[in-house]
């Protein structure tokens, strides 16, 4: 994995990295709007909030060229968001690194994310053909919410069930594993480091995705 790693980080420029995400999240935004928010989804979601020409009017907005720009924009905020903590919390141990090699770090692992998005496209595509919007949105798989029916579940710890998934647990390793590759240091120290550093950061988020909710009800 060491040598793979290597040849990730240095094959291929950061904006090859970046351009690359955005086609895979512009593809998967395409297919998700194409074959799982279906007209059927819609109506199953709302016949019972709003009329039909209503709810045609929300069919014809969903293929908007701002649905397919969102997953990009909101992608590399995310990058920075996780980049700029851990950048700092190396500096502030006197590890070297360079911000373009821990960035590059960061939108590799990104990819671990595509994944649960391609599970949810496969499971709603082949296995639940009747679901409803919030069905989508509270579905995570290898999540701890997927222990239980989210309908059972109170809606503010929905976020926060979601967050705690086997994907973030990796994504983590892979941060701490690729800044011990750049910078020689030993992987206990690595998670140390984003253990101290991204944790933090994704408490915020929940905290800040928390008062949305809030304010949203």
């Amino acid at each position: 994995m060491g040598n793979n790693l290597y040849l990730l980080l240095h094959k291929k420029t950061i904006l090859s990295y970046i351009i690359l995400c955005s086609i895979i999240t512009i593809l998967l935004t395409y297919i998700n709007q194409r074959f799982i928010l279906t007209d059927k989804c819609y109506y199953n979601s709302f016949i019972e909030q709003m009329s039909a020409e209503k709810i045609e009017v929300l069919i014809d907005n969903k293929d908007n060229i701002f649905s397919f720009l969102f997953g990009p924009t909101f992608l590399l905020i995310k990058i920075l968001l996780v980049s700029l903590p851990i950048y700092i919390g190396i500096i502030l141990v006197n590890i070297k690194i360079t911000f373009q090699d821990l960035f590059k770090i960061v939108v590799i692992a990104e990819f671990i994310f595509f994944i649960p998005m391609i599970i949810k496209i496969i499971w709603f595509y082949f296995f639940d053909e009747e679901y409803i919007l919030n069905d989508l949105v509270n579905f995570y798989p290898l999540s701890a919410l997927s222990l239980f029916n989210y309908k059972n579940v109170e809606p503010l710890l929905i976020y926060p069930l979601q967050i705690l998934n086997f994907f973030e647990l990796f994504y983590s390793f892979f941060l701490a594993y690729g800044i011990c590759k750049v910078t020689n240091i030993d992987l206990q120290r690595g998670m140390k480091i984003v253990l101290s550093t991204y944790i933090p950061t994704i408490i915020l988020w929940e905290v800040f995705v928390t008062f949305l909710s809030l304010n949203a009800t």
